[in-house]
């Protein structure tokens, strides 16, 4: 007969949940063996490498150990996957903390290429994936340890593993957020937010004809800016966007401080936006940045 406790993960040292055999022959539950290659490329057993394994990510669990489980431990099975729900959902953004992101600023609408490399924002995008959320703030530093009280939600559209654990991830940024409180989770950051909507303009205060002049003026400045730098552009943020979301689009590629930039995301007046752009647009033109 078998015990529980031989079914037991020696990296949690409870009871083995999806199961994964390594190539070398070890068993460990997925989760803990995806958090021990956040560090580490190897076995944390034999220490062979496993870099070929992290490409590849193989979701298929152990099926000879998970029918034998359902067969002799099947309530503590189930309690142990209901553990385990309830913290994806509380480390994802399920609950009242969202995961927060901290390396540079986001805008709705556009998009946010990521390389992941640290082993917390590796956990971050496992987590965030595996709950279904698919979803994360992102802050920008400003003096460090602080981060900026004003970010954006960033949804995962794709993620790729490289061979040593690391991964590029494509991600679109949508709505904004203000940091109401701060805390910890697993050597990341995250927070409780209050997102940020425009307020209700009266047609009378934004006419179509100032959108169009600004976004004209947009354009202008746009395709008169160096080929190279337009380029440089065009290949971060994709072409200069038709009128529903150009004015992200500026606010990202005009030379302005980041505290300008921010100030401006954390703004629920589209009229006051509007404005701003216009003057910055009328200095970078007077001084000829090209």
């Amino acid at each position: 007969l078998v015990a529980i406790e031989d079914l037991d993960c020696s990296l949690c040292y409870r009871l083995l949940l999806e199961p994964i055999t390594t190539p070398c022959g070890h068993v460990f539950c997925k989760e803990c063996l995806y958090r021990s290659l956040d560090h580490n490329p190897f076995c944390p057993l034999c220490k062979e490498a496993l870099c070929k394994y992290m490409v590849l990510r193989p979701q298929a669990t152990t099926e000879s150990l998970n029918w034998l489980m359902e067969k002799q431990f099947g309530e503590e099975l189930d309690a142990r996957k209901r553990n385990h729900l309830s913290e994806l959902a509380t480390a994802a953004c399920r609950g009242e903390d969202i995961p927060i992101f901290v390396c540079t600023l986001a805008y709705p609408d556009l998009s946010c290429p990521l390389h992941v490399f640290e082993p917390r924002y590796r956990l971050m995008m496992r987590r965030c994936l595996e709950s279904g959320a698919r979803q994360f703030g992102m802050c920008v530093w400003l003096d460090k340890p602080h981060y900026s009280q004003i970010g954006t939600m960033l949804e995962i559209q794709d993620l790729r593993y490289l061979s040593d654990g690391r991964s590029v991830v494509t991600t679109l940024g949508r709505r904004r957020f203000k940091v109401q409180s701060r805390g910890k989770r697993d050597g990341y950051d995250v927070a409780k937010v209050q997102y940020i909507s425009d307020k209700f303009i009266p047609q009378e205060k934004v006419q179509g004809h100032q959108l169009l002049e600004t976004y004209d003026k947009c354009l202008k400045w746009f395709n008169g800016l160096a080929p190279e730098k337009r380029q440089a552009i065009i290949n971060c943020y994709g072409n200069f966007p038709q009128f529903s979301r150009w004015l992200w689009y500026m606010v990202a590629i005009l030379p302005l401080e980041t505290s300008v930039k921010t100030s401006l995301l954390s703004n629920p007046s589209l009229e006051c936006r509007l404005v701003t752009l216009q003057k910055v647009l009328n200095v970078v033109s007077s001084r000829n940045w090209r």
